[in-house]
């Protein structure tokens, strides 16, 4: 059989356009779309979103599983932030004297410590941890968003972050940002 196979993928801006002219090509539709929305329960519109942030982070995830601390953002440069406090977290699990960076942010070394301490300390326990603090993120980013705003506005900005591939892939390094995005 013969196959035509292109493994190069677009840029996720090139992406979101193509996304943004297809939605635009079918108002009808995505009027009949906000329609349903805005009667459907915030609760099944809330998991639905969670499950869509579960599935294009998980996706992040998986397909960038050989990049560990230097990964996406600092690669190149001779140092981590990511390493150093991934280091705190594991002295802290396992009871040895903390940094001296200890003082700067220490919610996120006592939480992913207090992780490991139950797991032991693995960089995809952190990535797992990451995951699961986006999930429950976009329930919370809809729940808070759908309080303040209409429904349509917290939708669509639920959808920017599920889908926002910086986060996505910042998720991926033990650095304390995606904690404090939580």
């Amino acid at each position: 059989t013969y196959s035509v196979r292109y493994d190069a993928m677009p840029p996720d801006g090139i992406v979101a356009a193509l996304a943004c002219v297809a939605f635009l090509l079918n108002v009808r539709r995505a009027r009949r779309l906000l329609r349903t929305l805005e009667a459907a329960p915030p609760a099944r519109v809330a998991l639905a979103l969670m499950a869509l942030t579960l599935c294009y982070r998980g996706w992040v995830t998986v397909s960038a599983a050989g990049r560990s601390f230097h990964g996406f953002l600092v690669r190149g440069v001779p140092f981590s932030d990511g390493h150093d406090w991934d280091r705190l977290a594991r002295e802290f699990a396992s009871g040895e004297h903390v940094g001296d960076w200890g003082a700067l942010r220490p919610l996120s070394y006592v939480f992913m410590g207090s992780v490991f301490a139950l797991t032991g300390p693995a960089l995809a326990v952190t990535r797992a941890v990451h995951l699961a603090m986006a999930v429950v993120g976009a329930g919370l980013v809809f729940d808070l968003l759908r309080r303040l705003a209409s429904m349509r506005v917290a939708f669509f900005v639920t959808i920017f972050y599920a889908l926002s591939p910086f986060d996505a892939r910042f998720a991926l390094t033990t650095v304390t940002e995606p904690l404090g995005g939580f």
